[in-house]
């Protein structure tokens, strides 16, 4: 083999190792972006990456602690279930290499919370009307569709504000148009609070009466 044949085939060895490390990076970089859109993935497990910013990085402070003689008071982060999104902050491999960093494999985690766009759920039932020979419509049978609109947690909030918030029936009907979106009138308000909330409310009443130790034994 002359040299020519011999350089020849240093640089097909070459490119095919040049090949196989373009494959690794392609499949690192499939697995990096893979995400509930392109995968089975929940979309809750998404992690999003911000665009490298022009500060690069800045030294970790230190926490301020509490006075003297005082606890110091945090508060509780949400748990992981309540968490709809993530995003990861990294130091570019520029700095990392420059002030000779190495990762921890710990995080700094810095929670914001905002209102959802919408902030009800709504669900439209569908009925399909039916048709006999004598021009009667028919509907099919939905009990669980009889009673109030309101769910059970929104039926919670609304006999909170009513009662530990001591709110009107038109402060409440304000805050559902206002905030929710909602609009409602005062007559049902009422009528869902002197019915439905107040029925569902009598079991746990009794409960708490009969637990509670009177300050006086009736005589027999």
């Amino acid at each position: 083999m002359d040299s020519k044949d011999k350089r020849i085939k240093e640089l097909e060895e070459l490119v095919a190792s040049l090949m196989q490390k373009i494959a690794a990076l392609k499949l690192a970089l499939a697995k990096a972006q893979k995400d509930s859109s392109t995968s089975s993935k929940p979309p809750s497990s998404d992690i999003a990456k911000p665009k490298p910013k022009k500060k690069p990085g800045r030294p970790r402070k230190p926490r301020r602690g509490a006075q003297p003689g005082h606890q110091r008071q945090l508060r509780e982060p949400l748990p992981d279930d309540r968490v709809n999104e993530t995003i990861e902050y990294e130091i570019t491999d520029e700095e990392i290499q420059r002030l000779g960093l190495v990762a921890t494999g710990e995080f700094e985690t810095i929670q914001h919370i905002e209102l959802p766009e919408s902030p009800v759920y709504v669900t439209n039932h569908r009925l399909t009307v039916y048709q006999d020979a004598q021009g009667n419509d028919y509907l099919p049978n939905a009990p669980e569709l009889r009673g109030p609109i309101f769910g059970p947690r929104l039926l919670a909030t609304i006999g909170g504000m009513k009662s530990v918030g001591h709110c009107s029936y038109s402060t409440v009907e304000t805050w559902m148009e206002d905030v929710l979106g909602v609009p409602v009138s005062r007559g049902y308000l009422a009528k869902l609070c002197t019915g439905t909330i107040s029925e569902s409310l009598k079991e746990s009443y009794a409960e708490l009466t009969a637990a509670i130790p009177t300050k006086y034994t009736r005589r027999r």
